[in-house]
C-alpha cells in the first residue's frame, strides 16, 4: 500500500440491530485490495467495550446516587444537631477540642457555639473535674460503651452530668458528649 494511502484508513462504527436486543457494535476498516475494486473489510467487535461503558455508567449513577443520599443524611443531621434542646458537642480525641457544639450547648456552658469550636474541651469545666473527664473518656474509647460522669461547670457553681460516646465521621474518631442537667 502506498504512503498516501494509510492517511485515508479510517475505523468507523457500524451498530447492527438485533431486532430486539442490544445493537452489536462493531468497527470496520475497509481496504482496498488489487486493482479489481476489491474491498476487504476488517470488523473489531466492540461489545465488551461497551459493556464495560455501561458499567461504568451505571456505576456513576449509583455514586451519584449514593453521594445524594449522604448529602441528604447530612443536611438532616444538621438541623437535628442545631435545633435538638439537648446539649451537644463534638470532640476530637487526638487533642481533646471541641470540634461542634450546638446552641443547646453555647447556652448550657453560658457561650456562643463558634467560640467554643476549638476551645479545650476541659476548658469549659472545673479543674477538680478534669481527671475524671479524661479516665470516663479513656473508659469510653477502651470499651466502646457510653460513660457518664457528673462535673462542676467551671463559669459557674453548677453541676451537670456528661454522657459520652465514640462515633466515626470519615475516618476518624469522635466523641459525642452530651451535656445534661444534674437531675438526668
Amino acid at each position: 500500500a502506498a504512503e498516501g494511502d494509510s492517511t485515508q484508513r479510517r475505523w468507523r462504527q457500524v451498530n447492527h440491530p438485533t431486532g430486539g436486543q442490544l445493537d452489536i457494535p462493531i468497527l470496520y476498516l475497509a481496504i482496498a485490495v488489487g486493482t479489481d475494486d476489491l474491498i476487504i473489510a476488517i470488523g473489531k467487535d466492540l461489545r465488551t467495550i461497551s459493556d464495560m461503558q455501561q458499567q461504568l455508567l451505571d456505576m456513576q449513577h449509583s455514586i451519584e446516587s449514593e453521594y445524594m443520599r449522604l448529602q441528604q443524611a447530612e443536611m438532616r443531621y444538621r438541623v437535628l444537631f442545631q435545633t435538638t434542646g439537648e446539649a451537644i458537642a463534638i470532640v476530637d480525641p487526638s487533642n481533646s477540642k471541641i470540634v461542634e457544639a450546638n446552641p443547646a450547648a453555647a447556652d448550657l456552658l453560658s457561650e456562643k457555639a463558634t467560640k467554643l469550636v476549638g476551645r479545650g474541651f476541659h476548658q469549659n469545666f472545673a479543674d477538680s473535674s478534669h481527671t475524671g473527664i479524661d479516665e470516663m473518656l479513656a473508659a469510653v474509647k477502651a470499651t466502646g460503651k457510653e460513660g457518664r460522669l457528673l462535673v462542676k461547670l467551671a463559669q459557674e457553681d453548677k453541676d451537670v452530668w456528661i454522657a459520652a460516646v465514640q462515633l466515626r465521621r470519615d475516618n476518624s474518631r469522635l466523641y459525642m458528649i452530651r451535656l445534661l442537667s444534674d437531675d438526668s
